[in-house]
């Protein structure tokens, strides 16, 4: 069946068809862009998008920059964790000059331009047979939006990722790579030095991009490289919602560059506080407000055990 989608280059039709359902995130459910919209996928197609995952699994950590550790095998969200607890405590010790500058991007996973992705499998040097599946899997597109029970109509998808698809990860996160070699290029931000020798100046996590300023011009650079980004790969920032925290010596700043939302005490990356000395009581407490959510609800099941 593959090998005839590769000749014709694209799925059947029963394959290229998703239900999308509308899942709920946080803050104010009338927004729309507070509901995340989640592809319910045939299961032809989540077969060969795995087997395909699986292959781009082997070569991730060789492609994918240290920085980044979603869909790596080896890597996990706890090393952001690390390393912004470190960069925080080392400025807050040494009285620096830092800022943690957190980009939010506006549904992230359903902005990923397709000519952009392909070009970067292709530069990646991904075989011919891996990038016709590919193409395969985002050619000629259609969607229905499941809602109350009722059914749209269908139509074409021309952009985006699918969410729940087992290779989307890998494929967005093979894209946000270029956001991260444009910052670590760009000279105007400069590295932060960890003892050790250690330079930092991105903490990337899947659409979770956390950026280590030192100096008053990187603040706006930072911005200014993120959107040159997104006018290749089709990704939009989202300023309403992203957020800078002031750090050491920085941390009695009242400015806000770039019209972001900014902090002189803790900001939440990754599902940790990091700044002031409340950013670890912040941390315990909502994880004791989840775990007794999850105790609460073991109680109504009059479990025996």
């Amino acid at each position: 069946m593959v090998n005839s989608c590769l000749d014709k280059g694209e799925l059947p039709l029963s394959l290229r068809r998703a239900v999308i359902t509308l899942l709920f995130k946080k803050e104010d459910p009338e927004n729309l862009k507070n509901w995340r919209p989640i592809s319910l996928l045939n299961a032809d197609y989540k077969l060969i998008a795995k087997v395909i995952s699986q292959h781009l699994r082997v070569v991730m950590p060789s492609l994918i920059h240290p920085d980044q550790s979603c869909a790596v095998p080896g890597r996990s969200s706890e090393d952001n964790a690390t390393l912004l607890r470190d960069i925080s405590d080392y400025v807050q010790s040494n009285n620096l000059k830092c800022a943690f500058i957190v980009i939010d991007q506006e549904k992230a996973f359903d902005y990923v331009d397709w000519g952009f992705m392909h070009k970067v499998l292709t530069r990646m040097n991904f075989g011919p047979i891996i990038r016709g599946i590919i193409k395969c899997l985002y050619t000629r597109v259609q969607s229905a939006i499941l809602s109350n029970g009722i059914l749209s109509e269908i139509f074409d998808v021309h952009r985006g990722v699918r969410q729940r698809c087992p290779l989307s990860p890998l494929l967005f996160v093979l894209v946000s790579e270029c956001f991260g070699q444009l910052v670590r290029s760009c000279r105007e931000i400069q590295f932060l030095t960890l003892p050790g020798g250690r330079e930092s100046k991105i903490s990337q996590y899947a659409d979770d991009n956390t950026c280590f300023v030192t100096n008053d011009y990187g603040l706006l650079k930072v911005l200014d490289v993120f959107e040159q980004y997104g006018r290749a790969s089709g990704a939009k920032l989202n300023r309403t919602k992203s957020k800078g925290l002031w750090l050491g010596r920085w941390r009695q700043r009242s400015d806000s560059p770039g019209g972001l939302m900014w902090s002189n005490s803790t900001i939440k990356i990754v599902g940790f506080h990091f700044g002031d000395e409340s950013a670890f009581a912040k941390t315990w407490e909502a994880g004791m407000v989840k775990f007794s959510k999850v105790l609460t609800d073991w109680k109504s099941r009059f479990l025996t055990l």
